[in-house]
């Protein structure tokens, strides 16, 4: 009687047993590919991040002669400018006059008019040499973009 009821038993502990190596050797092809997958994927963003900072440095490079460029053509128009002569008096006028202050601040450009103040004032960005060189900074920098893209 006892043999009888281990024998079943015994068959389904082998058949168990068979189904355990069984999806181990499933598991282990399964890590393996995984590893596989995870090597190629670093792989592909080392050499994306590789590429990606190539572009860069690149546009940094240009970004940098553009500079460079634009700094030639200030000292350039620098040396054209005839200096003004102004004295202390000038200079008292500014502030008391209508209230508003003239601020200068030298190798900085001037900032655009916005739409309002570019209509109702006769002048143009193109008079103020600091607009043009923002101008052509804004072109070259477009350019760069526009090429990264």
């Amino acid at each position: 009687l006892k043999s009888s009821n281990i024998s079943p038993l015994k068959d389904e502990i082998l058949g168990l047993k068979s189904q355990l190596a069984s999806v181990t050797a499933e598991r282990n092809l399964l890590q393996e590919a995984l590893r596989k997958i995870q090597s190629r994927v670093s792989l592909n963003v080392e050499s994306s991040l590789s590429h990606q900072a190539q572009n860069y440095e690149g546009r940094l490079t240009e970004l940098h002669s553009v500079i460079a460029e634009l700094r030639k053509q200030l000292q350039v128009q620098k040396e054209k400018m005839i200096p003004e002569e102004s004295t202390e008096d000038e200079n008292d006028g500014d502030l008391e006059g209508d209230g508003e202050e003239s601020l200068e601040y030298p190798g900085l450009p001037t900032p655009e008019p916005d739409v309002e103040s570019a209509a109702s004032s006769p002048t143009t960005s193109s008079s103020n040499p600091s607009n043009t060189h923002t101008d052509l900074a804004h072109t070259h920098l477009g350019a760069i973009t526009s090429k990264s893209k």
